[in-house]
């Protein structure tokens, strides 16, 4: 009985023993540990309040001071980070405001560039049909008093001025080529015939009948100038007969040019027609 109760007192000693060994062991463990990772998650003021250091030694405060300064640091802790939050944002928005300041600046340079571009070219433009226009008044003048040279000079000079796909541009020509046609000279035909073509084709979009009174005219001048003469004379006609003297549109002054035109490519006809037995018998003598 003596020795196993000798046992038993032996083997709590040991017991306690080991458990106050590694009592000491956790405590000396937590505390290199806690030193080690507090300073990454709090800073370095929380450590230096809420635990003091007598000659290498740690002490601890009492249970409810310690919670008291936990919470005020914990409250200093919070205010750092909201302080620091705000001195980041206080950067990310000054430097969002330079990248806006500087997309603004470049964006206000490039859009100045783009005015003037366009109020310089619209003053160009501007300046090209006013110049245009009077071009074309002093031609109109000089046609009036019968002075088909400066007429024509100052008809080409109006069409020149302008954009080849402007209103303007259409009625100048459609002026300019009449006085190509009523001058009647051969070095006036391929622009005559090439301002008439045009006409044609833009009469669609516009349906201006004295366009077509033009290209008549042109035609009844200068058919020699065309790929078929009878056919490009055969074509005026028609044209004239179904858009111009029976167009819902014309005026008695379209119709009286329409009729003058008729009978000038009537006259047209009739001469090529006498021209092609002429040609066909010379090309049978030249056969045989």
């Amino acid at each position: 009985m003596l020795s196993s109760r000798r046992f038993s007192e032996s083997t709590l000693i040991l017991t306690l023993t080991l458990f106050f060994i590694l009592g000491v062991g956790l405590f000396i463990f937590s505390s290199n540990v806690a030193r080690i990772i507090l300073p990454l998650i709090v800073p370095s003021t929380i450590l230096a309040k809420t635990v003091e250091t007598t000659k290498g030694a740690p002490i601890q405060k009492p249970f409810e001071t310690k919670i008291e300064d936990l919470r005020g640091e914990v409250q200093a802790f919070k205010g750092w980070v909201v302080d620091q939050a705000l001195k980041m944002l206080g950067i990310m928005v000054t430097g969002i405001t330079l990248v806006v300041a500087l997309i603004s600046g470049i964006g206000a340079l490039l859009a100045k560039t783009y005015i003037k571009d366009r109020i310089d070219g619209e003053i160009v433009r501007l300046d090209r049909e006013v110049y245009s226009r009077g071009a074309g008044i002093d031609a109109y003048s000089f046609w009036r008093a019968g002075d088909l040279d400066r007429a024509i000079e100052f008809g080409e000079r109006a069409v020149s001025l302008l954009p080849k796909d402007s209103a303007r541009y259409f009625e100048e020509a459609n002026n300019t080529a009449f006085y190509y046609a009523q001058k009647g000279l051969r070095s006036y035909r391929a622009m005559a015939i090439d301002l008439a073509e045009k006409l044609l084709a833009q009469f669609p979009k516009v349906k201006d009948l004295e366009w077509l009174n033009t290209y008549a005219f042109v035609v009844s001048v200068y058919y020699e100038g065309f790929p078929n003469p009878m056919a490009t004379v055969q074509d005026a006609m028609k044209i004239l007969q179904q858009d111009v003297l029976k167009g819902r549109n014309a005026t008695e002054s379209n119709k009286e040019n329409a009729q003058q035109h008729l009978i000038q490519l009537r006259d047209v006809l009739a001469s090529l027609s006498t021209q092609q037995p002429e040609v066909s018998s010379r090309n049978l003598s030249d056969h045989s």
